[in-house]
């Protein structure tokens, strides 16, 4: 079965032979697939330009006999290849690390609208801006909607070490990237004030287009990206990328 213009993102890329070129990608539809770009290797191919990691477009599919999810690209219409995040490592690396985070949270061959349309805006705003306080405050914004709409919208409910239910008052480990009671924690860990979890909670409110931009403590940046590794078990693959980008 062929279908044609089906809206893409490619979060992935690897080398399937000499001539094909392996894609993971996300759709709105279709969700997270598997596309195989045959002879896209090839200098002179056609399906060349549209095989780069982060780029977005409109492709014609033929689904696999054997795969609901997978499918060969039969053409490829680039929208955008989002040279300005490219030129900058910065945004580079909080791109490689959202695209990794919605990778994570994406079904294979299961409708993923929300995930397709947050990040497409992430990466269309993005390739714009130009000041480091905006890119941070977009970067959190967007881990924080993505929780949001695949249902883990809140801070831990759940101590980290004995398992009792947190209260109002809680502990941020910083140094292994757990929270923790007031029973558990020791007098390094950071102390979670009202006013980080109403920050966390306005922000999933917050219209990008209308509101200011502030710039958040670093400390705040790192808590929402341990928070993201202990809802998905594991690191997100380019956090430490983005870490030696960054410098936290």
């Amino acid at each position: 079965m062929n279908l044609n213009n089906v809206k893409a993102i490619v979060l992935q890329i690897r080398k399937h032979s000499e001539t094909d070129i392996s894609l993971i990608c996300i759709t709105p539809k279709l969700g997270k697939i598997f596309v195989r770009a045959p002879r896209a290797a090839d200098l002179n191919s056609k399906l060349r330009s549209f095989c780069q990691i982060l780029t977005s477009g409109t492709i014609s599919l033929q689904r696999s006999k054997n795969d609901i999810s997978s499918y060969y690209l039969r053409q490829a219409a680039i929208d955008n290849a989002y040279q300005d995040i490219k030129r900058s490592e910065l945004k580079l690396a909080s791109a490689c690390y959202i695209t990794s985070l919605v990778s994570s949270l994406s079904e294979y061959g299961q409708a993923e609208d929300h995930n397709f349309s947050q990040l497409y805006g992430f990466l269309e705003a993005l390739n714009l801006i130009t000041e480091t306080v905006k890119l941070n405050f977009l970067h959190v914004v967007m881990i924080v909607r993505l929780l949001a709409v695949n249902g883990f919208g809140h801070l831990p409910e759940w101590c980290s070490k004995c398992d009792s239910s947190l209260s109002s008052v809680f502990y941020y480990g910083k140094n292994r990237g757990v929270f923790l009671c007031e029973k558990c924690q020791n007098i390094k860990d950071i102390r979670i004030a009202e006013e980080t979890i109403l920050q966390w909670h306005n922000l999933l409110k917050i219209d990008l287009v209308s509101s200011h931009w502030v710039e958040l403590s670093a400390d705040f940046i790192e808590l929402v990206e341990d928070y993201v590794r202990i809802v998905l078990g594991q690191e997100v693959k380019g956090r430490e990328y983005l870490r030696l980008i960054r410098g936290f």
